[in-house]
């Protein structure tokens, strides 16, 4: 018999999120219940989740037996229901909804842009700004950690990146928030200004794109706005799904590992500790951070033949939704994993940012910022601590803080 707290969880709705991962819900999964099968409500078709880091790590490499055609994520309640078909089409119209050898086509221009030989002018232009916000934070202070540094790290770089004027971060700040916060009521206070949110960034990248091909410029929106298929232009969808995705994704799954990182140290001094006395482990210690905090809840796939998951059957046609925080706690591949251990040897085997085909193209990036930001805190500021709870974003997709207090303490 299903436990009280597996009965509990229904990844369809976004307040089953609503203190972070649920991970007591994700242990029982995974020991009584791995590949759990989820009846479909409301006409909506029937899921199954997957809590083990092996299986989680099989379905996202196996781009034969399981396609990202058919959705990328099991959305809320509601859902892509209430999209228009505009916004539907672009949201389904990016590489996250791609198989090969389409997927291929479209990310394989993109790809020179994260190599680490590329980075490297981005790199000293982070260490620079973050270096400046850093010492701006007042000494002794306390501050709300998301809106004051964490939401402003990954929007300088994301606008560093695609070339967007420094006067419009205050936009892609509110942008992602109403994009990411759909089922939130403090970003989403009703459909209407949900879906006006698509529509403002769907203009506001079609105008950039339009300039950059006026005008050429050696950054992203230049190669997006240049790019060709079947001997083509992209067709509009396509780059409109394209820039709401480096929107999104090359902001807040970044601005939430920062603040979870913050929590995750607070919650382990003696972790803390040993960054602050010896910054040479910072770098090590980003994936193991990345693991313990897991920004991304859950990706989908779908069975295109009969297949079998750690010994279950799974019919063609059915959904999978991968649940990384939980692949992310298996004991099985990380010893006593909700301990974080900075010297963790095996945390680059963490799935926060996938694995295969989709793994996610601006890891490097990411990391980039998490330990340019953890060096000079930590360097500045080696009593930071969270001065209380963090407020949890409701979404069943990422594991988002919206407001974090941070006592700094005394500078040194």
């Amino acid at each position: 018999m299903a436990s009280t707290t597996m009965t509990a969880f229904d990844l369809e709705k976004a307040a089953t999120f609503r203190n972070g991962h649920p991970f007591a819900t994700y242990e029982a999964l995974r020991a009584d219940d791995p590949v759990r099968r989820h009846d479909g409500r409301d006409g909506r078709p029937p899921y199954w989740t997957l809590t083990r880091h092996a299986d989680v790590e099989a379905v996202s490499r196996d781009n034969v037996r399981f396609t990202s055609t058919q959705g990328f994520r099991v959305f809320e309640e509601g859902g892509i229901a209430l999209l228009t078909p505009k916004i539907r089409e672009a949201v389904t119209s990016t590489m996250m909804t791609m198989d090969p050898p389409r997927h291929g086509e479209v990310r394989r221009p993109l790809q020179p842009s994260f190599l680490p030989s590329a980075l490297r002018r981005l790199e000293a232009s982070v260490n620079g700004f973050v270096a400046d916000l850093v010492s701006n934070l007042p000494d002794g202070g306390e501050i709300e950690f998301v809106s004051e540094v964490a939401a402003i790290v990954p929007i300088r770089t994301l606008c560093l990146m695609l070339g967007i004027p420094d006067e419009d971060i205050g936009k892609v700040f509110d942008w992602t928030n109403r994009l990411v916060g759909t089922s939130d009521p403090d970003y989403a206070s009703s459909r209407e200004s949900s879906l006006a949110a698509f529509e403002e960034v769907f203009d506001y990248g079609l105008a950039l794109f339009e300039a950059r091909q006026a005008d050429p410029q050696e950054d992203l929106l230049t190669i997006v706005a240049t790019m060709m298929s079947d001997g083509a232009p992209l067709r509009d969808a396509v780059k409109r799904g394209l820039f709401t995705l480096l929107l999104a994704a090359g902001n807040e799954t970044t601005r939430n590992s920062l603040s979870g990182a913050i929590v995750a140290l607070s919650r382990f001094p003696d972790q803390k500790r040993k960054l602050v006395e010896q910054p040479g482990l910072i770098a090590g210690a980003v994936p193991e951070l990345l693991r313990y905090v897991t920004p991304v809840i859950q990706m989908m796939r779908t069975a295109l033949v009969d297949v079998e998951i750690g010994g279950v059957a799974i019919p063609a046609g059915d959904r999978v939704a991968m649940l990384y925080g939980a692949a992310n706690s298996d004991p099985a591949m990380f010893a006593d994993p909700r301990r974080l251990d900075v010297e963790r040897t095996n945390a680059s085997r963490h799935l926060s940012f996938g694995i295969g085909i989709h793994h996610c193209l601006g890891a490097r990036v990411a990391t980039m910022q998490l330990e340019a930001l953890l060096t000079a805190l930590l360097a500045r500021f080696p009593d930071i601590a969270i001065a209380g709870e963090p407020d949890y974003l409701q979404s069943n997709f990422v594991c988002g803080i919206k407001h974090l207090p941070v006592s700094l303490g005394r500078a040194r």
